[in-house]
């Protein structure tokens, strides 16, 4: 019999014969196991003591990435082995580069840079041009009302997770979601606006019904 250690082994000394450093990255572990917390912090754990067998073979990496919230509750119960990772890199969202991701994704779409007679280069110029940009193609807000909050930070607000951080795939899938109502809307009535107020709040109950996120008001 051959274990899978030395089986990756071999691969690992393949690779490093031929130059190359072979990558397995892990995402979306959020939902892997959404049904259940017990077996999310089981399936993490095994997941991050593979992650520590395999820190040995310099040309097969595993790229893991994780929610920090989701990584505090596998090791709040305990979880020796996290001592041992220690090279990690703690990736952050704040308002602006989210604002810049929205920007940066409407821009890559032509028709609509014709639309808006808008170029992508002095759009990018300054952060006051992404927001007015921004306010071209959105509502100012999605609730009428003084004390209501702007639609970027509408949509950030209801996009968070359980320790109010935004990531841009929930951003994404919001707009994603809000664009098959708004393209509806448009075909029989027309406007200026990419997305008005009503595909957003109407799909931001799809957005929190696929994760667990800040239901906030």
């Amino acid at each position: 019999m051959v274990s899978a250690d030395e089986l990756l082994q071999e691969v690992n000394d393949a690779l490093a014969e031929m130059g190359i450093t072979f990558w397995i990255a892990l995402d979306r572990l959020d939902v892997a196991f959404a049904e259940s917390e017990k077996l999310e912090g089981n399936a993490l754990r095994a997941l991050f003591k593979v992650y520590l067998d395999m820190a040995s073979l310099d040309h097969i990496r595993l790229k893991i990435f994780l929610r920090d919230d989701i990584w505090k509750r596998i090791t709040a119960s305990g979880f020796r082995e996290a001592s041992h990772i220690t090279r990690y890199i703690q990736i952050t969202w704040d308002s602006q580069s989210l604002l810049n991701l929205i920007i940066r994704r409407a821009l890559h779409n032509e028709a609509l840079r014709r639309f808006y007679t808008v170029e992508a280069s002095q759009i990018f110029a300054s952060t006051e041009k992404h927001r007015d940009l921004f306010y071209r193609i959105f509502p100012q807000q999605v609730d009428a009302g003084a004390r209501k909050p702007s639609t970027l930070d509408w949509m950030l607000s209801r996009t968070a997770d359980a320790t109010r951080q935004t990531a841009p795939r929930e951003l994404i899938h919001l707009l994603s979601s809000a664009r098959d109502v708004q393209l509806q809307r448009l075909e029989l009535e027309g406007g200026t606006q990419l997305l008005d107020s009503i595909p957003l709040s109407r799909r931001f109950t799809d957005v929190a019904g696929s994760r667990r996120i800040n239901p906030a008001s």
